[in-house]
């Protein structure tokens, strides 16, 4: 009574208050309450709240805890069973699988040893749903075996007590099949767990049926079936507050957003993630959401929100030291510099992370070191497990051999008593000839109903022809309506259409104006270049300038192919570097005429501006380096450029061939502090190329692997 009376004050209690007041309020009332049964099962409501809805786990085990202690101590049967199983559910989900099994295995035994559960008609169901939930858990160690014997004992169970439960036993054989990578049997007993929820209104368990649905479209690539399955998952989860199901939800569905190039909903998605688990104050699921967001935000090129987010996630793995979380995420900030092409910092994230490697190397040893030492205190305790369980044999085969005495005891019972069922069974027999005869004239009946069912049908199939006629007719109406919405859409497109082609060419115009003006300005700082050369005695000055004066002549080379060409944006490659090699080989000072070939083994190549930028300094760099030492006491100098097909249909080879003294060991080898080659790198890497130097019998060659 007292139990009663509680209930139905926290019932009109909590709808008053906001999410978090309700269970404060909560928890104010059931500390009031005695120590008494009442109490034990609010403990275990209070610790579901915090499990479920607010995601806090700590309090959820305290409160299932506490109710655990206070059942045994009142020998209270139904709290110890329902504590146990939320002790299990709050262990499960904070990742701890093997515990989880074994809290649900002590409260199958617990429950199973109780004749007054056992009869317990209203807790049948909840034995069930532990058996199923056991299944579930081991398919995460991975024990299928075992899982399907747990799955299949749920079933038994289930359909001795007239089905009760027997959808979430369908729910799990799905698990379990999907794990087994059989989609066909998972979507199958899906989707009859899906039917029994659905006449049931089981919110909770609809969510999850139609969330493993999704999962398993997912898995077939069917995004579209997925995502509206994801979406009545959510609509499930809404209408019992699960707060743990809708955060999973939009997180799966941000990450189908993602793969098919959405970014803005993806983005919603994400941000509805984060907000969720913000309400939900959980902290360990925080840097799996801002990975999630940094893709998003990377793949839309929102350059500076991902960088805004890669630093957050740096935060978060600091705090929690991890140092694959540090290394992840200092590799996302380096995604990020090279996209912007910012070269320092690039360039020392670079040697961070060659850092955070060696302290992962380090940490990897001293834990496989340590793995060593546990497997072999693991081994000896297998030994004295395996040495009683043999003593525990010999005691259960004592215990069998006894049993078996008092079954054939038994034995002799039944036969006495199968003396008294045959009398039975044939008074049973002439009952059941009787209902035959009354089925037979039952079956009578029932078809002369059809007969009269069918008249009424012929009666309804005529009325239906008529409304058919009736909506032909206003079809072909809104048909000849639409047709003359077509056709007036149609002229208008029209012209707008040439008034998007005028714009175009006036765009056109203007741009090849800028080019011009561009090239001039780049023109105009060379030429202040070379009267400030005239003054500057200085060699390694002057060096130094005739460097950036090459560099302004290839980008204002580009300029000036860009207003002459027709195509905006794109340029011939080969035009272009043998305009480019024409006019280094002319500023360049040589003691000797040096001859120069540029060869095409493949069609026309066009590139786009910001791609020739990068390869002209590149080539600008390595010709300048040729000419100024490759030929020292060479009395034929000769420069060969060579363009040609990569074995990868996307990218292009770019080769430099001298037949100059070649190259130092420490430049092949990366250990050059030249400028100029430091440059030709960090410039190959943010193209997402490759380059290579070779030095030949007689010479050096240089291959560059790019793409358009």
């Amino acid at each position: 009574m007292k139990y009663i009376i509680v209930s139905l004050l926290i019932l009109f209690t909590i709808p008053l208050l906001g999410q978090s007041s309700k269970i404060d309020s909560l928890i104010k009332v059931v500390d009031a309450l005695p120590n008494d049964t009442g109490k034990v099962m609010q403990l275990i409501h209070i610790s579901n709240k915090y499990r479920v809805e607010i995601i806090q786990h700590a309090k959820a085990e305290q409160f299932a805890q506490s109710a655990l202690e206070l059942g045994k101590k009142l020998n209270f049967e139904k709290g110890i069973f329902k504590a146990y199983i939320a002790l299990a559910y709050v262990t499960r989900d904070k990742g701890l699988h093997k515990n989880g099994c074994d809290l649900l295995k002590q409260a199958i035994t617990y429950f199973e040893n109780s004749k007054t559960l056992i009869a317990d008609k209203s807790l049948h169901i909840s034995w069930v749903y532990t058996y199923t939930a056991l299944a579930d858990l081991l398919t995460y160690l991975p024990d299928f075996k075992s899982a399907q014997q747990y799955a299949f004992k749920s079933i038994e169970i289930s359909e001795k007590y007239q089905q009760v439960g027997i959808g979430q036993c369908w729910l799990t054989l799905s698990i379990i099949f999907f794990k087994e990578k059989n989609i066909a049997q998972a979507n199958n007993y899906a989707n009859k767990a899906l039917e029994y929820f659905n006449k049931q209104k089981a919110y909770d368990d609809l969510g999850r049926t139609y969330a493993y649905l999704a999962r398993y479209a997912y898995t077939q690539n069917d995004d579209v079936h997925a995502i509206e399955l994801y979406k009545k998952s959510y609509d499930a989860y809404e209408k019992v507050n699960s707060v743990f199901g809708m955060r999973i939800i939009t997180y799966n569905l941000a990450e189908i957003y993602l793969k098919r190039k959405e970014y803005g909903i993806a983005s919603k998605y994400i941000d509805q993630t984060e907000q969720l688990n913000n309400a939900a104050n959980d902290q360990r699921y925080l840097f799996y959401i801002n990975d999630l967001k940094y893709k998003i935000e990377f793949e839309n090129k929102q350059y500076n929100l991902a960088l805004s987010t890669a630093k957050k996630l740096l935060h978060l793995a600091e705090k929690e030291q991890n140092l694959n979380n540090i290394l992840l995420s200092s590799k996302y900030l380096l995604s990020i510099h090279l996209a912007q092409k910012d070269t320092i910092a690039s360039f020392l994230l670079e040697q961070t992370i060659s850092r955070l490697k060696d302290s992962l190397y380090n940490v990897d040893l001293a834990k496989s070191t340590d793995e060593l030492a546990r497997k072999y205190e693991t081994k000896s305790k297998e030994e004295k497990i395996l040495f009683l369980d043999a003593q525990n044999k010999l005691q259960q085969e004592k215990i069998v051999q006894e049993q078996a005495l008092s079954a054939s005891l038994q034995q002799k019972d039944r036969l006495l008593s199968e003396k008294l069922e045959q009398g039975k069974l044939l008074n049973l027999s002439l009952s059941r000839e009787n209902k035959l005869k009354q089925s037979q004239l039952f079956e009578a009946q029932k078809l002369a109903n059809a007969l009269h069912q069918k008249q009424k049908l012929l009666e309804q199939q005529r009325k239906n022809e008529k409304i058919i006629r009736t909506l032909l007719f206003a079809i072909i109406v809104v048909a000849l309506a639409l047709i003359a919405v077509y056709y007036t859409f149609y002229f208008k497109q029209k012209k707008t259409n040439k008034t998007i082609v005028q714009q175009k060419e006036m765009v056109d115009v203007l741009l090849k104006e800028m080019h011009h003006r561009t090239k001039n300005n780049l023109q105009m700082m060379v030429s202040i270049m070379r009267l400030q050369k005239r003054k500057i005695q200085d060699d390694e000055l002057l060096e130094v300038l005739a460097h950036s004066e090459n560099r302004l002549q290839s980008v204002a080379l580009i300029h000036e192919k860009l207003y002459k060409t027709n195509q905006a944006g794109v340029i011939s490659l080969k035009e272009y570097l043998q305009n480019l090699a024409v006019t280094i080989l002319q500023h360049t000072e040589n003691d000797c005429s040096i001859s120069f070939e540029l060869i095409e083994k493949t069609e026309g190549i066009a590139v786009n501006i910001d791609t020739i930028v990068s390869i002209g300094l590149i080539v600008n760099e390595l010709l300048t380096n040729a000419m100024k030492h490759a030929f020292v006491q060479i009395s034929n100098p000769s420069i060969q450029i060579v363009l040609d097909k990569n074995d990868d249909i996307s990218k292009y080879e770019l080769h430099i061939i001298d037949n100059g003294i070649g190259m130092a060991e420490n430049y092949i080898n990366k250990n050059s502090q030249s400028i100029g080659l430091q440059l030709v790198r960090l410039i190959t890497k943010q193209i997402g190329g490759d380059i290579t130097f070779k030095n030949l019998q007689q010479g050096t060659e240089i291959s560059l692997v790019f793409s358009v």
